[in-house]
């Protein structure tokens, strides 16, 4: 299962892709299906090192 639609996308004269509206998709849950905890567990580290990175007592160029 995907977030896509369910046919192809139409594309303008251009070529270019139209996009749909999320409340146009037909699952639109789907979209954020792959968010598991462990995508947040990483979102959390970068934190944790930034805020423990900040709080050291050396200061570098730049």
């Amino acid at each position: 299962m995907s977030a896509h639609p369910a046919h192809a996308p139409a594309t303008s004269e251009h070529g270019v892709r139209d996009r749909r509206l999320f409340r146009e998709l037909e699952r639109p849950g789907l979209i954020v299906s792959n968010l598991t905890p462990n995508w947040f567990a990483s979102i959390m580290g970068t934190g944790i090192v930034a805020v423990a990175a900040a709080s050291l007592p050396l200061q570098f160029p730049g």
